[in-house]
């Protein structure tokens, strides 16, 4: 890591050199809706939007959940994401319920129910601090949930889910 650079400012350096390998950004407008570009509020704002549509429209929403764990190897890595969290997080989330750590909406709930109960995660008023903690171990999450939309809209998912989420531009 570069010297004064936190979490987040690598995780944007990985996505955007992954948006231009990928060719995400076609126009000046996608470039400037781009995922890479989101202050830290709204990336985390995007994770918890995105966990909660996957889990609240169970039939609407089958071909995100799909692009979401369709393609999570190469966002956690070979082992369990589990593994790759600091052991206090670990346990503190643990605490509360069981996860699957091979998968990208399993991460999405653990994130979003650390937002809902940062207080006994260690966080403070924000949820930052756990934001920070998975871009560490994770720096390709955001950029590969806003693919699964993407994908996911292309797929055939309601339309809803862009209007819903409001992250996907027009």
């Amino acid at each position: 890591a570069r010297a004064g650079a936190d979490a987040s400012d690598d995780a944007r350096l990985v996505e955007v050199g992954d948006m231009l390998a990928a060719g995400d950004c076609a126009s000046p407008g996608a470039w400037a809706q781009h995922c890479a570009l989101w202050t830290d509020a709204r990336r985390s704002d995007f994770l918890c939007d995105l966990s909660d549509y996957a889990e609240e429209r169970p039939t609407d929403a089958a071909a995100l959940r799909d692009a979401l764990d369709g393609g999570g190897a190469a966002v956690l890595g070979a082992a369990s994401w589990l593994d790759g969290l600091d052991p206090a997080l670990r346990r503190r989330l643990e605490k509360r319920r069981t996860y699957d750590g091979s998968s990208v909406l399993a991460l999405l709930r653990a994130l979003r129910n650390g937002r809902h109960h940062r207080h006994e995660l260690g966080a403070g008023p924000g949820d930052g601090a756990t934001l920070e903690r998975l871009s560490r171990a994770f720096p390709r999450l955001v950029a590969h949930c806003f693919r699964a939309g993407h994908a996911a809209l292309d797929d055939g998912a309601p339309a809803d889910l862009a209007a819903a989420l409001a992250y996907f531009g027009p």
